[in-house]
Order: C-alpha cells, then structure tokens, then sequence
C-alpha cells in the first residue's frame, strides 16, 4: 500500500506500518471513507480494543464516545480536507475497561492511497494524569478559597470582639477603678480618726490594687494595639531607638543603681516605635530583676547574623529555670510570682511585636546567674539615608 501513489514498493511499505504499529504513541491512520488502515500498539495497549473491533472510524467512536459518537465524526469527516496539521485538542474516551480516559489530538494529512482516497494520521497524547492534576488543584484551590474567606470572617469577628474588649477596658471599667481609688484617698484624708492602724492599711491595700489594676488594664491596651494597629515599616535606626528606650526606663526607674552597656547596633526594618517597646519593656525587666543583686549590670549588644541582624538585652539579675523559659512570652506568664512587680503582659507584648517583624525570639537564663533575651528581626530592606 503505497500511500502516495508511487514509491519503492509492497516491503518498504510494510517496514512503515510496521513502524507506525511500534511507535509508543497512540497514533492511528484512516481513509477518508473511514477505514482504519493502521493502528499503533499503544492505541490498543490503552483503550483495551483490539484492531480488529474498529475496522472503521464509525466503529471506532462508537466504540470510545458513545452518545458523542455522531458529533465527534462530524469532526473527524472534516480531516480529510485539510492542508496542514491541526490541533484538534482533548477528548474524553471510554476504554474497553469502562475506564474514561482524556486524549489530546493533533491530525495531520499525509497523502492519497492508489485508488484517490486521503489519509489522515491522528496522534493522541494522553493527558489523563494531568487533567487530573489539574482538577484536583481547582478543587484544593476552590476549598482553599473558601477555608480563607472563613478564616478571615473570623479573624474580623475577632477583631471586633477585641476593639469592643479595648474599648470595655478604656472606658468602662476605668470609671469603677477610679471611684475605688477616690473613695479610698477621701477615707484616708477625711476620716482617718474612724480608722485604727489595721484599717488605714487595708484601704491603702485597696488603693495600692485600684492602681496596679490600672496598670494591668494599661498593658492589656497595649497588647491589644500590637494586635490591632498597622504599622508603618521603614529603616530602624536600632541605636538612636535604644537610647529612647534606655531614657524612658530611666524615667520609671530613677533609683536604679547599676550599670548599662550598650554596644553598636545594627539598623533595622520595621516600625520604630513598636521596636522601641520591645526595647523598652525587656530594659523594665532587666532593672526589675537585676536591681536586688550587689553590681547590677545591663548590657544591649547585637550582630549581623546570615538571617538577619540579632539583638540581646542580658543582665546579671535573679535569673531563671530555662526549661520555663517557654512560659515566658505567654500573657500572665510570669516566672517570679509575686515577688517582683508587674503584670506579666510585657513580654508578649515584645513576642507579638517581633513576631509581627517577621523575627523570632528566645530566652536563655539561669538561677541567680542573670538572663538574657534574644531577638532576631529580617535583613532591613533598603540602606539607612
């Protein structure tokens, strides 16, 4: 079968469909009447059918489209006419097995037979594992979508809860902190003759916690505005922010006694006055729990690691088990007990803000050997001016 009309012979032609049969690819040759004159191992391999059940192409969509069958050799009545491949693109087949298989194929004419007749040869690439792939991305990315517009109804409901939370806390239960307060300094300054030795010092007490309470409700404010609050991000110079802090906790400790190192600092990325918090709130710990001891010392060093630039704030204070040291950044989460001031929100005040810096921090000290806070912020975006 020579299907161009002349060529070298019955052998010659008979090593082509021997080829064509071998290749690994789904092909398949067919006559413009529909006869299938050749069809690759791999088409049969695949689809289950042998040769022999789809002599034609009628035979052959009738046998892997089904229903389909009449629109889809409307289409493939239309190859015979062309002039150049072409891309037919992908089809859904039912193998013998029942299994559904998608094809993608691409036709291209390749001459006449002896008698006049065009021919085609239709290439399939099965694209099936793709296709799947593909759908199941649709579908993750579709659950994705949905699981990301629930979670941030949800993290609007939170900040609502915790705007009106902020809100209660500014304003409503300031007003009973303040009558509290009020009542006991009149008892105290209008009638302390009623009072024995006893009572003058309970209300004391009782206006010593009206003002710690105010305290605790001034360091869940702040807490809740690391939350809440965008912050603008730019260049940090880390010295001239941790001479605002040193001077801040100067102010708040005019007592303190011990000495405070402070090493070259490399600059940063981020918001300055949330760094200056963190610096702030972990130089307050540094002088609550370094005062007691015989030579307080403070030092704030830092260096440029391959991840960024990482800051230290260690003293020679008290000290703690660093298997607690976990417990650290939690709210509430203090070590000491009552022993020493506070409301145990600073540190996770300083844990939220790094974390919303994109760092990481850690704490690592020791019982009456001093402690030392570590935290790690990202390579800062552009050079300082």
């Amino acid at each position: 079968m020579n299907l161009l009309g002349a060529g070298p012979g019955p052998r010659v032609e008979a090593l082509h469909i021997r080829a064509l049969r071998a290749t690994p690819t789904p092909l398949l040759l067919h006559a413009e009447d529909g006869e299938v004159l050749a069809a690759s191992h791999a088409w049969t391999e695949i689809t289950g059918y042998p040769p022999e059940d789809f002599p034609s192409m009628e035979a052959w969509t009738a046998l892997a489209y089904g229903e389909e069958a009449p629109r889809v050799m409307a289409g493939i009545r239309r190859l015979y006419d062309l002039q150049a491949p072409v891309h037919e693109g992908e089809f859904r087949i039912r193998t013998h097995s029942g299994e559904v298989r998608v094809w993608d194929f691409h036709s291209n004419p390749v001459g006449r037979l002896p008698d006049g007749r065009r021919v085609v040869v239709s290439v399939a690439h099965d694209v099936t594992d793709r296709v799947r792939a593909q759908r199941e991305v649709r579908r993750l990315s579709d659950t994705l979508e949905d699981q990301v517009q629930e979670r941030t109804q949800e993290v609007r409901d939170a900040y609502r809860e915790l705007e009106a939370f902020s809100h209660s806390i500014a304003h409503d239960l300031r007003a009973p902190l303040r009558a509290v307060n009020g009542y006991a300094e009149i008892l105290l300054r209008d009638h302390a003759a009623w009072l024995d030795s006893r009572g003058e010092e309970l209300v004391r007490s009782i206006a010593r916690a009206a003002l710690d309470m105010g305290a605790l409700m001034d360091d869940l404010l702040r807490l809740s505005g690391t939350v809440q609050e965008a912050p603008t991000f730019g260049p940090v110079d880390m010295d001239a922010t941790a001479e605002a802090a040193l001077e801040r906790v100067r102010t708040a400790h005019p007592g303190y006694g011990g000495r405070v190192v402070k090493g070259p600092l490399p600059d940063a990325w981020g918001s300055a006055p949330l760094l200056q918090q963190v610096l702030v709130n972990l130089l307050d710990n540094a002088v609550k729990y370094s005062a007691p001891v015989p030579e307080p010392r403070i030092e704030i060093t830092a260096h440029t690691g391959p991840r960024g630039p990482e800051y230290r704030v260690r003293d020679n204070g008290v000290g703690f088990d660093a298997a607690l040291a976990p417990r650290m950044f939690d709210i509430f989460g203090r070590l000491h007990g009552d022993d020493f001031p506070g409301s145990g929100i600073g540190l996770a005040i300083v844990e939220r803000i790094v974390r919303r810096h994109g760092g990481e921090i850690h704490a690592d000290g020791t019982p009456g050997a001093g402690a030392c806070v570590t935290f790690r912020l990202p390579h800062p975006r552009s050079p300082m001016p």
